[in-house]
């Protein structure tokens, strides 16, 4: 009997180990096929998710952004384990974060990374006063999610963590938004004090008083200062959202210098360029040229490219893959973000003709309303 007991427990060691590996090739082609449906694009959502084998039991762990995501993976598992296995899935924001999972951008521009350390990728920037949504932390640095979704590492010196009810108070205030590209924020009503702070273009900044020629503000942190009346406007009204004031805010980025994950007039990429300009008009365009590239209206910009409007925006790559975005200046002309914001064209016998750009151009997209 005991010989009989020996060899049923091996055969049942064995049988479980050869499953092993089918159980896990399972689980990782339906996280696939989960992925696909709720987190398509891993820039704006989370969906990471395995089972391990531990001893003689199982473990799902994991993290997602989607609720929905952790739901289609705790009925995959189960399928697959029968309800044999310890839960380990979370669905960020991690609750140990609490009521506190809110942030605002206290720096001129914080910058978004791949990871959580100094040294890896930039891969986008936040300015002043933007809230981000807090979704987990890793020593100093916190895992965070743009008002357009993006998602990326940044370094807690650069927030003022809060909760609901603090970003509530802080939208609500009288806020302000940088208009200017040099401004500095200083500690008195005078350029000759020391500085507060720098201050970026579309940046947010409280409204403490107005003095003439000089504005009272107050930063995320509290910290107060002075800034030019003139390099300021009220954050909720933004100039009318035309080709020509677009093409005209774009044109003031001459010059800007090229920087990978760069989202601000300080140095940008070719959508960073692009989102800073239409933010400054109140339009808030998604971070990557291949997600920009699907917003709007399509355009036949016409053989010659007298159909483009100023304001359309341009896209080039290769057919189904999008790596380069810029803005039309109405006809063959665009301005554009490449090695610094300068303008090419089309046109062959334009002295600023791009045949490299006119080869990779695949589609244009309308933004602006026909009425704007």
């Amino acid at each position: 009997m005991r010989a009989l007991l020996i060899s049923a427990l091996t055969l049942f060691l064995l049988t479980a180990a050869c499953q092993s590996p089918h159980i896990e090739q399972e689980f990782a082609a339906g996280l696939e096929k989960i992925r696909g449906q709720y987190a398509p694009d891993a820039s704006l959502a989370l969906c990471n998710a395995e089972v391990r084998k531990n001893g003689r039991g199982w473990s799902l762990v994991g993290e997602t952004t989607v609720p929905r995501a952790a739901a289609a993976l705790r009925a995959l598992a189960d399928s697959l384990l029968h309800n044999t296995y310890t839960d380990s899935l979370s669905v960020l924001p991690a609750a140990s974060l609490g009521d506190s999972n809110w942030a605002i951008v206290r720096v001129s521009v914080a910058h978004l990374r791949r990871a959580s350390r100094h040294s890896s990728e930039l891969i986008d920037q936040a300015i002043m006063g933007r809230v981000l949504r807090l979704l987990k932390k890793d020593g100093g640095w916190y895992l965070t999610q743009t008002p357009y979704g993006y998602i990326g590492w940044v370094n807690g010196k650069s927030l003022t963590r809060s909760d609901s009810a603090g970003v509530a108070r802080w939208q609500q205030a009288s806020l302000l938004r940088v208009n200017s590209f040099d401004a500095l924020i200083y500690s008195q009503p005078d350029n000759t004090s020391l500085p507060v702070s720098d201050a970026v273009f579309n940046m947010r900044v409280r409204k403490v008083k107005s003095r003439g020629a000089w504005t009272k503000v107050a930063l995320p942190d509290g910290r107060t200062g002075y800034i030019a009346s003139s390099a300021v406007k009220p954050a909720h009204i933004y100039p009318r959202a035309g080709g020509r004031s677009i093409t005209q805010t774009a044109r003031r980025m001459l010059g800007v210098p090229y920087l990978w994950g760069g989202n601000s007039n300080k140095g940008n990429d070719c959508s960073g360029f692009t989102q800073n300009v239409f933010l400054a008009h109140g339009i808030q365009l998604p971070r990557d040229a291949r997600q920009q590239a699907l917003k709007g209206q399509p355009v036949d910009p016409g053989a010659d490219f007298s159909r483009l409007r100023p304001g359309d925006l341009l896209f080039f790559g290769k057919p189904g893959k999008i790596t380069h975005v810029g803005i039309s200046l109405g006809g063959p002309r665009f301005i554009h973000q490449a090695g610094d914001v300068h303008i090419n064209s089309f046109d062959p016998a334009d002295s600023l003709y791009n045949p490299a750009r006119r080869k990779a151009f695949q589609f244009a997209r309308r933004i602006l309303k026909d009425d704007q």
